[in-house]
């Protein structure tokens, strides 16, 4: 089953990075993973997909995963907060780990 990752960006008032190297270094590296962009009226989690990835373009952090984990009741959600692109390669390795968990 693909990895199904939902992306959430913050409003860019003010980005210390390119936020959408994110997304691209993520969407490289999981070629065969089904994307999603997300937005405040799927707080409800209607059609959520495994993997939630908010991207903030600066440590403020305007996109708050506790707004999402209060919303977001399923365990089967994992919520991951990006606030500089030098959380990139942890991020990619925690994706990794949830692919490996999911091909047992």
């Amino acid at each position: 089953m693909p990895l199904k990752v939902g992306i959430k960006y913050c409003g860019g008032c003010n980005p210390t990075y390119h936020r959408e190297d994110v997304e691209k270094a993520i969407r490289s590296e999981f070629k065969n993973a089904i994307f999603y962009y997300l937005s405040e009226k799927d707080l409800h989690c209607l059609e959520m997909p495994g993997v939630l990835v908010l991207i903030n373009g600066c440590k403020k952090g305007c996109v708050s995963s506790v707004r999402w984990e209060e919303n977001c009741e399923s365990e089967s959600i994992r919520i991951f907060r990006i606030d500089e692109k030098a959380e990139l390669e942890d991020l990619i390795s925690e994706l990794r780990e949830i692919l490996t968990e999911n091909s047992c």
